[in-house]
């Protein structure tokens, strides 16, 4: 996983790009038909971001591949999907590593990291919206306001500055996915309070 950025592989890149400037052309929005009850949202489900994206692609010699690793350490656990495009003359585009923290290692969890992964790798390769567009604000921020972020910044922050395990635990189940990964890319820039938190979460 040593990707850092998309890169561009293989030729002819030119058949490549022409067909992905068609199929984009004509990728509509998907439906947000998935219900979030801890956030009291709704979002577009893999299936269905699957289904826009293929029903666009078909048409232009493009398919896609999506790859999963993990990282099962004592004081990380994480789970990565990768979204390359492909077209049939064999020009690829080969995406940038999306990697999502795990609270606990049961199947249940890696699984739902992982399609959690896969659906905004894929959304984002292909450019995908939902239907009912917000102005990127959700997809940046998707707690509800910027009080509502802070009020869960500092509780996990003063869980994982007091090193206890129970309220750390409590605290951050009672956020969503979506929450977590905006949470989580905040601690990456106190990196302190980051190493503290991976040990209570265990």
């Amino acid at each position: 996983m040593s990707d850092d950025k998309v890169v561009i592989v293989d030729e002819p890149w030119s058949k490549l790009t022409a067909a992905l400037a068609a199929a984009h052309a004509e990728i509509r929005r998907a439906v947000k038909s998935g219900e979030n009850p801890h956030f009291n949202s709704k979002f577009a489900p893999l299936p269905e971001v699957i289904s826009v994206v293929r029903d666009a692609c078909s048409q232009h010699g493009l398919f896609f591949i999506q790859r999963t690793d993990s990282a099962f350490a004592e004081t990380e656990r994480t789970v990565s999907v990768r979204t390359d495009i492909i077209h049939k003359d064999g020009g690829v585009l080969i995406g940038d590593w999306l990697t999502m923290p795990l609270q606990k290692g049961t199947a249940q969890d890696v699984g739902s990291g992982i399609t959690y992964a896969r659906r905004y790798s894929l959304a984002a390769m292909f450019g995908v919206a939902d239907t009912e567009d917000d102005d990127g604000n959700t997809a940046s921020d998707p707690f509800t306001s910027k009080a509502a972020r802070t009020k869960a910044w500092n509780a996990v922050k003063a869980a994982a500055s007091d090193e206890d395990a129970d309220k750390a635990k409590e605290v951050w189940r009672a956020l969503s996915n979506e929450q977590q990964l905006a949470i989580w890319d905040d601690l990456g820039k106190q990196s302190g309070i980051r190493s503290k938190l991976k040990e209570l979460l265990k």
